[in-house]
């Protein structure tokens, strides 16, 4: 029989072939919830306080602009987080807006970058 076993799904092959729908869709809601975890947390981000300051929203990745600095969403070995850096979706991917340096993310959701200030620079 599959199932989870530290983050690993295994695999009984002996199991019957109609667990497998089962598997998917744990699968799916493992990464369902982790992405809601990135969006909900604002990365510290609540709807409620989005709209009282001001904070733009998540929005789906397939919905990114071409000519924009965004902030990315990615789930990574680190887990659900945001991008510390602006970046620009170019044609095959995604690149550092600050570096130019084409990057090798897979990211789930975009928002609007906000400039912040450089390390030990006042807020």
């Amino acid at each position: 029989m599959a199932g989870w076993d530290g983050g690993i799904l295994r695999h009984d092959p002996a199991s019957k072939a109609d667990s497998t729908a089962g598997d998917m869709i744990q699968i799916k809601s493992r990464h369902r919830a982790a992405v809601a975890k990135v969006l909900a947390s604002d990365l510290g981000q609540s709807a409620g306080h989005a709209l009282r300051h001001a904070i733009p929203m998540w929005q789906t990745i397939a919905t990114a602009p071409f000519d924009n600095d965004i902030e990315l969403a990615v789930i990574d070995a680190d887990g659900a987080h945001a991008l510390v850096f602006p970046c620009r979706r170019i044609l095959n991917g995604w690149m550092n807006a600050e570096t130019k340096e084409r990057l090798e993310v897979h990211p789930t959701h975009w928002r609007r970058w906000e400039a912040r200030p450089k390390d030990g620079a006042a807020a």
